[in-house]
């Protein structure tokens, strides 16, 4: 369990190389993070007995979802990466590789349905899936107001602040930089992570970086795969990523994404 402090916070240790056997260090061991000390008073052990799956997907953006400053995306090219497309075609995918998955356990809110009002009520569930945009935005000075997620309208921490996820086993990000943040130096609220560790998420699944829209529903598919065959939360990770070290696929896709929890 690594606390990473000041610039650190940007660094996927799991991507490091042992000099010795020359492998990723995910490949020998299990890693997660926390953002701060102060975090294990917000991680919650409390148990639900539910095997309930919420999987929040929007793949389809009038523009209007954003900000008035944001909106600067509806005049980029398409490319392979979610902050930067308007649309995110492959989301599609990612929501119907979960649903194969846990079916009759999941409940899916796809596009129209993938709305604010939605996602603050939900509680009694054990994983929770957003798979959209994501935008940081360095300009704002309060940390509840420095990321945003992209449903009919912005989510800011300050929203899940409010909700009840006690008992949640995981919340995964999909999306863009979910685990940016601003002031390395002086660190006192890690954005969307600690957010969900106050509403009463155990572990939250974040991005360091921009996500490629076509390859994370694949990393998506291997690690509820390997959940749903009874791995627990770090492992099922790690070896979703190591599936993508053996096809040699580029580091890119399976770096960002970072398990905070215990």
């Amino acid at each position: 369990i690594i606390s990473p402090h000041g610039y650190l916070v940007f660094v996927p240790f799991e991507g490091l190389i042992n000099p010795k056997t020359n492998k990723y260090l995910i490949e020998e061991k299990n890693i997660s993070y926390i953002p701060t000390a102060k975090a294990f008073v917000f991680l919650d052990t409390e148990k639900i007995k539910t095997d309930r799956v919420i999987v929040l997907a929007k793949s389809k953006f009038k523009g209007t979802e954003f900000p008035p400053e944001d909106r600067e995306i509806l005049n980029k090219k398409a490319t392979n990466f979610r902050s930067i497309n308007l649309n995110l075609p492959f989301v599609k995918n990612e929501k119907n590789f979960i649903e194969r998955i846990f079916r009759d356990k999941v409940k899916v809110y796809f596009n129209d349905k993938a709305t604010y009002n939605n996602f603050v009520k939900i509680k009694g569930v054990r994983y929770l899936h957003i798979a959209t945009h994501g935008k940081f935005n360095p300009s704002a000075e309060n940390p509840l107001n420095q990321f945003y997620l992209v449903l009919d309208k912005p989510v800011y921490p300050r929203d899940v602040l409010n909700m009840n996820l006690k008992g949640t086993d995981l919340v995964f990000l999909s999306a863009c930089e979910t685990g940016k943040v601003k002031d390395v130096k002086h660190l006192t609220f890690s954005g969307m992570i600690e957010a969900f560790y106050i509403a009463g998420a155990k572990d939250v699944i974040i991005t360091l970086w921009q996500i490629s829209d076509k390859e994370t529903p694949e990393l998506v598919r291997e690690f509820y795969k390997n959940l749903k065959a009874g791995m627990d939360i770090k492992e099922a990770l790690r070896k979703a990523k190591i599936k993508f070290i053996k096809e040699n696929k580029n580091p890119y896709y399976w770096m960002p994404f970072l398990l905070y929890g215990l």
